[in-house]
């Protein structure tokens, strides 16, 4: 995907014509004064607003721990008191460039990114680098993404002619020394597309305690999806499912793996697989085959025991986890955006973002609560991640020109 760098408008608020009809680019979002009050989005209760530093990419990274909010934008990651607005830190690796992966460690001390043969480590209190690491191996390159599972940090080395991938994976806190997981190559075994392996996530058998790691061999020329479950402790597979789908084609984001299942978005079809035994539980396709289940990661809503699937359209669909079975549907949720993060779930609402907007919507009902577009004049528009600071009922949300604090609906 190409990245077309935008440009900030000025931060600095002057005095401006209080009927204008377009905003001044020293006055991006009126009424404005000198000390102006934070940024306000429509009728929401914008608690605070802080501008985005730097050249804005688009797609963004948003995570709330423990009173924290961590930005990742563009080459950054920047740090706020998640009460105040106030910035703790910046960490910024011009050479990493954007952040396609983003992870923070499960018991919160670190945040790893990566952006293709590129990958760090970030302190999450000090905001100090913790390790570096790049692919450098000859004929190789690390593929876009990685994920940080359990333990292990896992990435996807790829020759560069797409001949051969293998999965690497090394202890989140060497980083330097890198085992060798598990191997595909261009042939039989591929069906001749090129070997690639995208999407994985972890599980734990809780009889046997094996750690099984799910992931799909997404491969093109011509096109194909496998799924594959592969034993960590045995270092065998388990079961695999190859061609799993009409088109060739699926969603790149991780798999969701719960109540012993793994749920892959695979185009036209989500599709529900047994974790002990492989068994496809079921199916859901697509109303138009055209319109396809692709880019938006999975969500869940506890209230309505539903997995949540935002389509590339304007429906969106929360499916029984064990059936497939439609406990919400809803005709016209918004447009999809290439850059959208998942739906997130708090206290009865659905939150999402679209091409450029963000919606609240009531998830036993499928009622839109209120959707709202930036007030910022050019090439704005909420998209990327949401987070939810679940203690105190707080959204965080993105913009082209600011990261907004907002109270989360309340009935």
């Amino acid at each position: 995907m190409t990245l077309i760098p935008i440009l900030l408008a000025y931060l600095l608020f002057t005095a401006c014509e209080p009927d204008a009809v377009v905003p001044p680019a020293d006055c991006p979002n009126p009424p404005c004064s000198d000390s102006p009050e934070p940024s306000k989005i429509g009728i929401l209760d914008t608690l605070w607003s802080v501008p985005i530093e730097g050249g804005y990419t688009g797609t963004n990274h948003i995570v709330v721990i423990s009173g924290v909010v961590y930005f990742s934008v563009g080459s950054s990651i920047i740090a706020y008191d998640a009460v105040k607005g106030e910035k703790l830190w910046r960490w910024d690796d011009q050479e990493l460039g954007r952040h396609i992966s983003f992870y923070i460690c499960s018991k919160g001390e670190s945040v790893f990114v990566q952006n293709f043969s590129d990958i760090a480590s970030v302190d999450l209190v000090s905001g100090a680098t913790i390790k570096r690491y790049r692919e450098t191996t000859e004929g190789h390159y690390g593929a876009p993404r990685g994920a940080l599972l359990g333990d292990f940090y896992y990435y996807n080395k790829r020759r560069s002619n797409k001949s051969k991938a293998t999965l690497m994976r090394s202890h989140k806190k060497d980083m330097e020394s890198w085992e060798e997981v598990y191997l595909i190559e261009r042939g039989e075994d591929t069906g001749g597309s090129s070997a690639n392996i995208e999407s994985y996530k972890l599980w734990v058998n809780p009889n046997s305690g094996d750690s099984v790691i799910v992931f799909q061999h997404r491969m093109s020329i011509p096109n194909r999806v496998d799924v594959v479950a592969f034993s960590l402790n045995t270092r065998e597979i388990l079961w695999r499912h190859n061609d799993v789908n009409t088109s060739g084609n699926s969603n790149h984001q991780q798999m969701l793996v719960m109540n012993d299942k793994a749920y892959i978005m695979a185009a036209e079809v989500v599709i529900a697989y047994d974790m002990f035994t492989g068994d496809v539980v079921w199916e859901h396709f697509a109303h138009d085959l055209a319109i396809r289940f692709m880019f938006h990661k999975f969500g869940y809503a506890e209230s309505i025991n539903a997995i949540l699937v935002k389509g590339n359209s304007h429906r969106l669909y929360g499916l029984d986890p064990e059936t497939g079975e439609k406990n919400l549907f809803v005709e016209d949720a918004g447009i999809y955006s290439l850059g959208a993060g998942s739906p997130v779930y708090h206290d009865g609402i659905i939150y999402y973002t679209t091409a450029t907007k963000l919606y609240a919507m009531r998830a036993s009902t499928g009622q839109i609560l209120w959707q709202e577009d930036s007030t910022m004049r050019t090439n704005s528009g909420f998209n990327g991640d949401i987070a939810i600071d679940k203690e105190n009922g707080v959204l965080f949300a993105a913009d082209g020109y600011y990261l907004y604090a907002i109270r989360a609906f309340e009935d």
